[in-house]
């Protein structure tokens, strides 16, 4: 979002400024940036949002909005940078989360230890992850169907009698007579 909803708009609305020759006060530039906050609210994930906020920045300013069409014909090269923008930022957040969070393993952060996927682990993490599906203790297991390793893509819910299939390919599989894509009645 900092790309496309943030600091792109604001460019132009820049460049639209300067191109007119308005004489812009430090109060209006911040009132720029207000408005462009403003506008990029909710728009995360919209395709085209550089674009879409941009208009509503002019339309919001004041601007002429003909001038986002100036912008059209580099903006595809400028899309990479704000896309490598939005994935640092993305980037970075997660990092700070994880700081604040106290979740970040700094050792492994800075390269001081080196990463590895320990089976035990994941197969602790599995089988946690099984109680919490079918609300199980270790002693109460033996229903799912669950052999030597945590099959994901099928839990077996005793309560209900339904079998949820996770699987990608599970609505393509799934038969007419079916109560919800990809469950089917025990039988």
């Amino acid at each position: 979002m900092p790309g496309c909803a943030g600091v792109w708009p604001m460019l132009l609305a820049v460049f639209a400024v300067h191109a007119q020759g308005l004489n812009y006060s430090p109060a209006q530039y911040l009132f720029l940036v207000v408005l462009t906050l403003l506008v990029s609210i909710g728009t995360v994930g919209v395709p085209g949002t550089a674009t879409i906020t941009a208009t509503s920045l002019f339309a919001a300013a004041g601007l002429p909005i003909p001038f986002i069409a100036i912008s059209q014909p580099i903006s595809q090269i400028v899309d990479m940078g704000r896309t490598a923008l939005n994935v640092a930022g993305a980037a970075n957040t997660a990092v700070i989360v994880a700081q604040t969070e106290h979740q970040l393993d700094t050792d492994l952060y800075y390269g001081r230890k080196e990463y590895s996927d320990d089976l035990n682990d994941g197969e602790q993490f599995r089988q946690t992850s099984t109680q919490a599906l079918t609300g199980t203790g270790p002693s109460q297991r033996t229903n799912i169907t669950n052999d030597a390793k945590f099959d994901s893509a099928n839990v077996s819910q005793q309560q209900s009698g339904f079998t949820l299939n996770f699987a990608p390919n599970a609505v393509l599989s799934a038969s007419g007579d079916d109560a919800c894509c990809g469950t089917k009645p025990n039988k």
